[in-house]
């Protein structure tokens, strides 16, 4: 079972008592570090399909088919994950660099699914909407 650990750090003040301190969650057994490990592998395995289903798809008309907005989105994410890993690694020491972070990794992440998918979605609206426009000013005049 996981147990909440308080680790005081070396600041005092004036009557020499401990004002801060760290706490977190830790497990004293190696199985959620094995889940956490597996978890790891299926999101990792699951992005690495993605990629390459959205490249084997990428031949299809783009009349049909929105795998080159979905290849853009996974590639983000697996660029993402590549750069953003590592440096969660190198701030985990520091609490709030690491919920900086990750909540700026959680940003781009959100961000880089809806981004490439409803972006082209919106253009492709407005483009229509131009047409239509134009076709009515136009059956005004004719």
């Amino acid at each position: 079972p996981l147990r909440y650990k308080r680790v005081y750090l070396s600041s005092f003040d004036e009557f020499e008592r401990q004002v801060e301190s760290i706490g977190l969650c830790q497990g004293d057994s190696w199985v959620p570090r094995l889940f956490v490990a597996l978890l790891a592998a299926i999101a990792v395995g699951s992005l690495v399909i993605a990629n390459v289903q959205a490249y084997k798809g990428r031949n299809v008309d783009k009349d049909y088919s929105e795998s080159h907005h979905i290849f853009i989105a996974v590639f983000f994410l697996l660029e993402t994950m590549l750069i953003g890993l590592p440096v969660l690694i190198a701030v985990h020491g520091d609490p709030s660099a690491y919920l900086l972070v990750r909540a700026i990794l959680v940003s781009l992440l959100c961000a880089g699914i809806l981004m490439p998918i409803f972006i082209p979605k919106l253009e492709e609206v407005k483009k229509d909407k131009a047409t239509l426009t134009a076709r009515g000013s136009m059956a005004i005049w004719v």
